[in-house]
C-alpha cells in the first residue's frame, strides 16, 4: 500500500488515494484512516515518523481487506449486493440469454441464502432476479427483431421461450407493446 501510493522512507511523492477513498465506501473507520493517511502523504515536509506511516498504512490495508471480502459474501452494508457479486450475477445472466435461469443458480454464485440474495438483487436492480433476466432476454429479442430480418420465431427460438404465445404476452407486459407492431415497424424502416 505505501509503495502504491509513492510512500519511500523519508519521503513523499505525489499521493492520490481518491480509489482508496471509493474502496473504504461505508466503513467510517477506514475512511477516517484514510484521511489521516492521505493527509501524512500530503504533508511531505513534516518528516513524519517512518515507523508510524508504515503501521498506519498497514492497519488501513488490513481494515479495507476485511472489508472488502466481508462486502464479497455477505453483500455491501447499504442492503445491496456488493461490486464483486454484481459482477458474477451480471456475467452469469448475460452468458445465459439464451435460457431461463433459477434463482438457485444465482444465489449459489453470490455465496447468499434464497431470500437474502432475492432481498440483495431486488434493491440492487429494483425488480426480482427472475423478472430482470426475463427483460434483459426480451430487450435482446427486441434489439434482435428490429436490426435483422429476423422473425418472432427466430426470436423465441434463440433467448429460449418456451412458445411464440409466451413470448408474446411477456413482451407486451413488459416491453409495452406487441413483437408483431416491430415487425411492421422494421418494414416501414426498410421500404423508406
Amino acid at each position: 500500500l505505501l509503495r502504491r501510493f509513492g510512500y519511500a522512507k523519508g519521503s513523499l511523492r505525489g499521493v492520490h488515494v481518491h480509489d482508496l477513498a471509493f474502496v473504504a465506501g461505508n466503513d467510517a473507520l477506514a475512511r477516517h484512516l484514510t484521511l489521516v493517511f492521505e493527509a501524512l502523504c500530503a504533508d511531505r515536509a513534516a518528516g513524519h515518523d517512518h515507523e508510524f506511516v508504515v503501521a498506519l498504512g498497514r492497519f488501513l490495508t488490513g481494515r479495507l481487506l476485511k472489508f472488502h471480502i466481508e462486502g464479497m459474501h455477505r453483500g455491501s452494508r447499504d442492503g445491496r449486493l456488493s461490486c464483486a457479486q454484481q459482477k458474477t450475477v451480471n456475467e452469469f445472466l448475460e452468458a445465459n440469454l439464451h435460457r431461463g435461469i433459477e434463482v438457485e443458480e444465482l444465489m449459489n454464485l453470490a455465496s447468499l441464502s434464497k431470500a437474502h440474495f432475492i432481498r440483495l438483487f431486488t434493491r440492487t436492480y429494483g425488480e426480482p432476479p427472475v423478472r430482470n433476466h426475463l427483460v434483459r432476454r426480451l430487450q435482446r429479442a427486441e434489439e434482435m427483431l428490429l436490426r435483422t430480418d429476423s422473425t418472432i420465431l427466430d426470436a423465441v427460438e434463440r433467448f429460449g421461450f418456451g412458445d411464440q404465445s409466451y413470448f408474446n404476452r411477456a413482451f407486451l407486459k413488459y416491453l409495452k407493446y406487441r413483437p408483431g407492431t416491430l415487425l411492421r415497424l422494421r418494414t416501414k424502416i426498410a421500404s423508406k
